[in-house]
């Protein structure tokens, strides 16, 4: 037999021969008309290796199916994600900004302190009584 295959279509072709082997059998068959048994042996082969790769096509189409909609589902959790960081970046610059604003009134009530402890000192100084009670 001449050798027409690839080394991966070679071992497709020999697994085929295989399950033919297992259909019929033609080492019984004493017909002289040899060619068209060989012929009609190769034909068989090639319905069968056909067979063995839509068997495959199908069991890589449903992993495909499978992954596509893995994807799909990572794909909504990602967008979530983003949505959520989006929120989250949002809310953080919202602290940030009242964090500033607090830190300027605590920063102008410390300011407010000392100007009425200094307005007691020069009360204290003239004579007169405090007038802020400071804690």
């Amino acid at each position: 037999m001449i050798n027409r295959y690839s080394s991966s279509n070679l071992q497709l072709h020999l697994d085929a021969e295989k399950r033919l082997t297992k259909l019929a059998t033609f080492s019984d068959v004493k017909l002289p008309e040899y060619d068209l048994l060989k012929h009609y042996h190769e034909l068989q082969i090639y319905q069968i290796e056909l067979d063995m790769q839509n068997e495959e096509l199908a069991i890589q189409q449903k992993k495909g199916e499978v992954q596509t909609v893995e994807l799909k589902q990572t794909k909504k959790k990602l967008a979530v994600l983003y949505q959520e960081f989006d929120k989250q970046t949002l809310q953080l610059k919202k602290m940030e900004e009242i964090e500033q604003i607090n830190n300027c009134f605590i920063g102008r009530e410390l300011k407010m302190i000392e100007l009425k402890k200094e307005i007691n000192e020069l009360l204290q100084k003239e004579g007169q009584e405090e007038k802020y009670v400071i804690y």
